[in-house]
């Protein structure tokens, strides 16, 4: 619920025409009362609409989060609103596993984009059956709800910006699916 909160409110900013392209745990603030807030808003892109992408920027990775970067933004390539659906994708994987896909901790930064672009992201169900094996406990879920948590997952950190949900909410559509037990 409190992810599907975070992701009303960067629907709420795209709403604005305006892309947050550094989405992480540290710039989302929960207030007390549940509420959401976006915090650091210094490297985001305001659009003419959401139908039109962002004209070419160049987000050197000393300005953004590699860990949370989308592909192309890592590529250095224009972000619309998939870069901050990846970077929701990353932050839901988080939650999920208690890890990030990929460790980037050691690595250079030419080495951390080889990392991030070349290879494949984990499921998250097995990640949490590795770290469960090791005796680091996560949450249960069901088969099934695993394999619709993977869905979700894998469907927003997808490589290819035109394979990932086309806008968050879409991907806000599935979570409603998810959370009311139905097909997503």
């Amino acid at each position: 619920q409190l992810f599907r909160t975070v992701c009303d409110a960067v629907q709420y900013a795209h709403q604005q025409a305006v892309i947050h392209r550094d989405l992480k745990p540290s710039n989302i603030y929960v207030k007390d009362d549940g509420a959401i807030r976006l915090l650091d808003f210094g490297i985001a892109k305001h659009l003419e609409t959401l139908e039109t992408p962002a004209s070419q920027t160049i987000t050197s990775l000393r300005m953004l989060t590699p860990a949370y970067a989308s592909p192309e933004q890592i590529r250095g390539e224009s972000a619309s609103v998939q870069a901050d659906v990846y970077s929701l994708g990353i932050i839901l994987f988080e939650l999920l596993t208690g890890t990030l896909p990929y460790d980037l901790s050691n690595l250079t930064p030419g080495e951390s984009a080889t990392m991030l672009l070349e290879h494949e992201t984990p499921k998250p169900s097995s990640v949490v059956a590795r770290n469960r094996e090791s005796g680091k406990p996560r949450q249960a879920a069901s088969r099934r709800e695993w394999a619709d948590l993977d869905v979700l997952c894998l469907t927003a950190l997808h490589k290819d910006p035109q394979r990932r949900y086309r806008s968050v909410d879409a991907l806000i559509r599935d979570i409603d699916h998810y959370l009311q037990h139905e097909p997503l």
